[in-house]
């Protein structure tokens, strides 16, 4: 298997008297401090556990067929259906239940395939809960990340009007008016209680996409953050970080080589981008 492994130093500047901005500070207050990061669901070793299990039972490849190299059919399965076929084998040791989860996304490089899902319920988006099974060419898993919710019984019948919900989050913006309201599962996103019934609605404010999400039985506002993309003109470079060929036990010499697809915030104290 080939696999890149990337350095934990992210070779890139920021000045060090750097502060969150207030309304950052304000939700922390308001929702915790962690933002939208998530615990893994899973416990230690446990994704590895049922990795290696299911790569013994299938002798190193995936039971729908290898994925890719001179080994591969003519049309070889994808990504997605090898990383189904795992989960339904080991929802039960991941502690998932696979029917709940829809295929998000799926990418294919030279030696490395990742499948990702969201989970649901009953028809409705479990927000900020997916699962990523990764796999090498043969369909061998790899690895596996997930914060997967058990989410209990749950009403799916709001006693907030959507109307209620849009117009609540639209005065606790400030703005005008709230985008169309629809209906989803928020985990509890600190802590271990119970899933609930929300309303996420989108408003558009001054330097801001708030994402909100209205508590579909109580009216209050569950959490929100702010989902606004920033483009800054005259701002440019590159993030970089030395690249493992396999990893650094196997291939100990690394080279440096430029990350794709990186968010980086830039701060000067008073404004953030």
């Amino acid at each position: 298997m080939k696999a890149a492994w990337l350095s934990l130093l992210l070779c890139w500047a920021r000045p060090a008297a750097a502060a969150a901005p207030a309304w950052a500070r304000q939700d922390a207050g308001r929702y915790g401090p962690q933002g939208l990061e998530r615990r893994s669901s899973l416990s230690p070793g446990q994704g590895q556990f049922a990795a290696r299990r299911f790569n013994q039972r299938h002798n190193g490849m995936s039971p729908l067929g290898v994925l890719a190299g001179p080994r591969a059919g003519a049309r070889p399965p994808r990504p997605g259906q090898a990383a189904a076929a795992f989960l339904a084998e080991s929802g039960a040791a991941l502690g998932l239940d696979p029917s709940s989860l829809v295929l998000e996304a799926e990418t294919s490089g030279p030696g490395h395939k990742h499948a990702l899902f969201r989970q649901t319920y009953r028809g409705l988006p479990v927000e900020f809960s997916r699962v990523k099974v990764h796999m090498d060419d043969n369909g061998a898993v790899t690895g596996v990340d997930s914060n997967y919710t058990a989410v209990g019984a749950i009403s799916l019948t709001p006693s907030v009007a959507q109307a209620q919900a849009e117009a609540a989050a639209a005065q606790d913006a400030g703005a005008g008016r709230a985008e169309s309201a629809t209906l989803v599962i928020l985990p509890d996103l600190y802590g271990s209680g119970p899933a609930r019934l929300a309303w996420k609605v989108s408003v558009r404010a001054q330097q801001a996409l708030w994402r909100y999400y209205v508590d579909a039985q109580t009216g209050r506002i569950a959490f929100r953050y702010n989902d606004l993309r920033m483009a800054c003109a005259g701002v440019s470079g590159t993030v970089t970080g030395p690249v493992y060929a396999v990893d650094p036990s196997a291939t100990p010499n690394s080279a440096y080589q430029p990350f794709e697809h990186e968010r980086v915030f830039v701060a000067d104290g008073q404004h953030w981008a």
